[in-house]
């Protein structure tokens, strides 16, 4: 799971370690791993639409597409969509006016096609990366919400930032053998003010 924005680095760090583990691999299976184990979600339907046209140009450039003609042949699936991470999948909505403009339906309603992945599923990701907004949340119905979902963390007038980091553990793989990393990008008000402690 990594933040919209980190989403193509993280796709050429995958590749880069698929290369690196089977030097065999054809260039389109390279595309297709890396490209499969990258999930994103935002609330900006416009970050999502602009992360999977750059994760598609970076899969294409792997696999030594170079015409629309030529990507026609494969199959490019993209778990990026558009959504609320702090709120598990059955309470998602889509947004169907934009993804009707862009032929696409988010994760969680086609999530029966990605294998045995699941968007947003607690103790999955090996990774988890963010960068959340440092504001509080300014909706009084989203605020209570957040409060209620994330009432250990959430006290006091908190910042976005208190809920993505528990989100962030709650994300991540938490067996001792195989762990998962969490990397997020906060400000230094969650040290020093009362919602951090």
């Amino acid at each position: 799971m990594t933040h919209i924005g980190a989403g193509r680095a993280t796709f050429h760090r995958l590749v880069a370690a698929w290369r690196e583990q089977s030097p065999s691999l054809e260039p389109y299976e390279l595309a297709r791993r890396a490209l499969d184990s990258v999930h994103g979600v935002d609330v900006n339907p416009f970050a999502v639409a602009i992360s999977r046209f750059r994760l598609l140009v970076a899969a294409w450039r792997t696999a030594g597409v170079s015409t629309v003609a030529q990507a026609a042949g494969h199959r490019w699936r993209m778990t990026v969509a558009t959504g609320d991470s702090l709120l598990p999948v059955e309470r998602q909505q889509s947004i169907t006016g934009v993804d009707g403009q862009l032929d696409y339906r988010p994760a969680w309603e086609d999530i029966g096609e990605f294998d045995d992945a699941r968007l947003l599923a607690p103790n999955s990701y090996h990774v988890v990366v963010g960068n959340p907004p440092y504001r509080s949340v300014k909706d009084a119905a989203m605020r209570n919400e957040y409060r209620q979902r994330y009432q250990s963390v959430c006290s006091g007038k908190y910042v976005l930032s208190v809920p993505f980091a528990a989100r962030f553990v709650e994300l991540a793989r938490s067996a001792h053998s195989d762990a998962g990393y969490i990397g997020q990008i906060t400000s230094n008000a969650f040290m020093k003010r009362e919602f951090g402690a």
